[in-house]
């Protein structure tokens, strides 16, 4: 993910299988472009599972502030709307608000990672090893 990331970007987990990333500077359509070229990036890499090969989707949405005093808060939940709607628009794709800010002092991107997409054979196999795993965490 780094590598579609500008210099002064930052990336960081913010729940179990979603990131968020802030970009200093960024317009909303800055932060379309560089999301999906994440998006992108992780549909290319396949993952190898035993002979199986599972590929990774990535939903996101994408939000700017409307001006240097909206709270992170205010920022967050517009992108955590955009992350809804692309996933109930069929995951693995980039969302925006409709009514886009002229300039923007900054950007976020919020993305949610999945990677349970393969042959029906994997599945029996990644249910297994998930209960596995989270037996084995500890406490």
């Amino acid at each position: 993910m780094q590598s579609a990331l500008r210099p002064n970007d930052v990336c960081g987990r913010y729940g179990g299988e979603e990131f968020v990333v802030m970009l200093p500077g960024a317009t909303i359509e800055a932060a379309f472009v560089i999301a999906e070229r994440i998006r992108n990036g992780f549909a290319s890499l396949p993952i190898a599972f035993g002979d199986d090969r599972l590929w990774s989707s990535v939903s996101a949405g994408v939000a700017s502030a409307t001006s240097a005093a909206m709270s992170l808060d205010a920022i967050m939940k517009v992108a955590d709307d955009c992350l809804y709607s692309a996933k109930a628009l069929g995951r693995n794709r980039v969302e925006r608000p409709a009514k886009l800010p002229e300039t923007s002092p900054a950007a976020i991107v919020r993305i949610a990672w999945a990677a349970l997409t393969g042959s029906p054979g994997s599945w029996p196999a990644w249910s297994a090893m998930i209960r596995s795993a989270s037996r084995a965490r500890p406490s």
